[in-house]
């Protein structure tokens, strides 16, 4: 048996959970067979100091009473999913590679009560759609512990998956994969916290931010917390993209609208008031992507006796492109080259290569939704007949709630005009996510951009004018609040939309809808009153005006958090000290392009970010 490597030599049990051993290398650095490095489960008598164990389980950092602004953590994240936990991978490969690296203070809050991902789309019989060698370690590192066929050996499948003899591994099985590698951070991750806010601390000698307030509610108790820590990661996730159209259905007893997101933890208690005689048996799925096509397979096999439906707004079902040069664009190395293009040039690469990933299906899936739509013609040529139907190039314009349960939906063909109405007992809708959680979370740093500075120095070099100016009509036109019909057209609901496609459309609505509704707290809010004037039906050579006083509430458009190459956010010269900072996850596909959002980036991201923080010349402490 091989010996373990010496970069691999030093223990890491202290970023690990007592009780659980620590993961073990499944490959030797001088051979390309798979050795197995046999270790036990220990539990440490003491922890040695300095490490996140240490520094967690003090209580100073987890009650914002008692929370001490001389002991900052090294490193704090929002959000534990599969962003962050490629980060402390990243971070534990890199102090087992470093003996001589003290272990920094770490934190992972997370919201969900366990590691989750992707539950309401963990069906049965689907897929990854991309291999596993795109893991959370072996791109980084083919050698780290936390690798997928390391975690196939330590659960005795390894030789039975090799014999599957594929490199798509079942999403359920991933995702225990990952919920694997997290369990060995369980003592540095908090579950059921929910972020408030991340507020800016300024050093008193300096002037300058040297750490950030991190404040939470948990989620079961209602009780606040806090933490301070030089470096945040902020890696949220995605918000189901919830269409105006479809917003009012989603809530209440008798809701009938879920989100793709939901679908798998709610279908089952759904079941019994989709069965009820008053319901329509018809079940209708609206989007055009893989979770769109998954849902309305599944939705066949769990309701036997129900009409499915699935509406698609393009022309027809599209398959992605996985093709080996295509694949290229989610390689490592092509991160830099599109951050560099002009915003022009990302935007078109971006349109380009949606093909890859939005609003596309397996071409595995699409022959057997064919296949399976020809056999029901084959019985029954009438389509009008059929069980299952798959409906392209229609929108849906309309919904009315039933009163025995369900809703009624009214639909148009695009291109044709044609309409029709279809009852429902659920639908369920896949339209995307949008990105933009951490605008809110970080809006108490906001006055840290350079933007923000320059705008807040205009503002005091102005000098306020003696008298009110006058407007013309027109300009107060455009702020009075009116309600008048929208379209249907622009209220139809997005289907497999990109996330940021689905983003500008969410933001557009919300600032319609925050001209006539109060600001949230954590937006900034000013009254003003324009003065206007308005012609009246006076006889021509009269000089008299009507003077109309308008009260409008203006809400501030939310941040842009501009990040640099490596994630960190950009706030102004000299804003924030060296060694301090705040990292973006996730939410950067307009910089970095599609693969931002996706699994493929994340081990070698992880690495990234662990180097810029922690590397030579990061200045953390």
């Amino acid at each position: 048996m091989a010996d373990i490597p010496p970069s691999r030599s030093r223990s890491t049990e202290s970023l690990f959970s007592p009780g659980q051993s620590t993961p073990t290398s499944s490959v030797d650095d001088n051979s390309s067979d798979v050795h197995s490095h046999q270790t036990t489960t220990t539990t440490p008598a003491t922890t040695p100091p300095n490490t996140p164990l240490t520094a967690l389980t003090h209580a100073s950092l987890l009650s914002p009473s008692t929370s001490s602004p001389t002991t900052p953590l090294s490193l704090l994240t929002i959000g534990f999913g599969p962003a962050s936990l490629a980060i402390a991978i990243a971070l534990s490969d890199h102090l087992t590679a470093s003996p001589s690296s003290p272990s920094p203070p770490v934190l992972f809050l997370e919201k969900q009560p366990q590691f989750a991902w992707h539950a309401g789309m963990q069906l049965s019989g689907t897929h990854m759609q991309i291999s596993f060698l795109k893991d959370l370690a072996t791109p980084r590192d083919p050698t780290s512990p936390f690798s997928f066929l390391n975690y196939l050996f330590s659960k005795g499948r390894l030789q039975k998956f090799i014999n599957l003899g594929t490199f798509l591994p079942a999403r359920r099985e991933y995702e225990d994969y990952m919920r694997w590698c997290a369990s060995h951070f369980s003592r540095a991750v908090r579950y059921g916290a929910e972020i408030t806010r991340v507020d800016a601390v300024h050093n008193p000698d300096t002037g300058k931010v040297d750490r950030f307030n991190v404040h939470w509610i948990d989620v079961a108790t209602g009780a606040p917390g806090s933490a301070c820590a030089r470096n945040v990661v902020v890696a949220t996730g995605g918000s189901p993209a919830v269409p105006s159209l479809f917003a009012p259905f989603t809530t209440g007893p008798d809701a009938r609208f879920i989100h793709s997101s939901q679908y798998a933890t709610s279908i089952s208690s759904l079941a019994p008031a989709l069965l009820s005689p008053s319901s329509p048996q018809h079940l209708v799925v609206v989007g055009g992507g893989q979770s769109a096509a998954e849902i309305y397979v599944d939705l066949g096999i769990r309701f036997p006796e129900a009409k499915i439906t699935l509406l698609v707004k393009d022309t027809s079902l599209r398959p992605s492109d996985d093709s080996p040069f295509v694949n290229e664009i989610f390689d490592p190395d092509r991160v830099t080259p599109t951050y560099e293009l002009g915003a022009a040039e990302r935007a078109e690469k971006r349109e380009r290569d949606k093909g890859t990933n939005y609003g596309v299906v397996r071409l595995e899936l699409l022959e057997r939704i064919y296949s399976e739509l020809y056999a029901q013609e084959v019985d029954e040529p009438c389509e009008e007949r059929w069980r299952c139907r798959v409906r392209n190039s229609r929108t849906v314009v309309g919904v009315e709630r039933l009163q025995g349960g369900g809703v009624r939906l009214d639909v148009v063909r695009r291109g044709e005009g044609e309409r029709e109405v279809l009852e429902a007992g659920l639908v369920v809708f896949a339209t995307g996510y949008v990105r933009d959680a951490h605008v809110r979370i970080l809006e108490g740093t906001r006055g840290l951009l350079e933007a923000e500075k320059a705008a807040e120095a205009a503002v005091v070099g102005e000098v306020a004018p003696a008298v009110e100016a006058e407007a013309p009509a027109a300009e107060v036109a455009e702020v009075v609040p009116v309600v008048e019909a929208v379209p249907a057209a622009e209220v139809a609901a997005p289907e497999a939309a990109a996330p940021e496609a689905v983003a500008v459309e969410t933001a557009a609505e919300t600032t319609a809808e925050t001209t006539t509704a109060p600001a949230p707290e954590t937006t900034e809010t000013t009254t003003t009153t324009t003065t206007t004037t308005t012609e009246t039906n006076a006889p021509a050579d009269a000089t008299a005006v009507e003077q109309v006083k308008v009260t409008v509430e203006v809400t501030s458009t939310p941040a842009v958090f501009p990040v640099g190459r490596d994630y960190k956010v950009q706030y102004a010269p000299g804003a924030v000290e060296e060694g301090a900072g705040v990292w973006l996850q996730g939410c950067n596909e307009k910089t970095h392009g599609l693969s931002d959002t996706l699994l493929s980036i994340l081990a070698h991201r992880g690495g990234e970010v662990v180097g810029s923080i922690f590397g030579p010349g990061s200045g953390s402490k």
